[in-house]
């Protein structure tokens, strides 16, 4: 497994963005926020270049809350999923990737100063607003 990491840290990454972006969509959708998918160019994501995204109506701030939190909804489950699957099969891949996805869901959730789109960020504005 030793020589696979670095495939498998990059297959995981795509793989936590995805869930990441349908937990945003799924959270919109329940709230009838009329979610779509955008990719595009972002100057606040300088070091990535291109971000990925939901794009939906603004609703009240109990709803874009709810919207934000449930990007980690989605990971999370799976992360579990992963984990229980790794224990019961002996499976070390599968708890390597549960414990990157558990990484990405907290850092994610992480204020990081200069970066304004980043969830933790917006999360932080709305609870010091209401």
């Amino acid at each position: 497994m030793e020589k696979y990491y670095f495939l498998i840290v990059i297959l995981a990454g795509l793989g936590f963005v995805l869930a990441h972006e349908f937990g945003h969509f799924a959270a919109a959708d329940l709230f009838g926020l009329e979610p779509k998918f955008v990719l595009g160019t972002q100057p606040d994501y300088a070091l990535l270049g291109f971000f990925i995204g939901i794009s939906h109506l603004s609703g009240s701030a109990a709803a874009e809350a709810f919207v934000i939190l449930g990007a980690s909804v989605i990971p999370l489950i799976i992360s579990l999923i992963l984990l229980f699957t790794s224990k019961a099969f002996n499976f070390k891949e599968l708890d390597f990737i549960a414990k990157i996805f558990f990484i990405l869901i907290v850092v994610n959730l992480i204020p990081l100063p200069g970066i304004e789109m980043a969830d933790a960020n917006k999360l932080f504005r709305i609870f010091l607003s209401g």
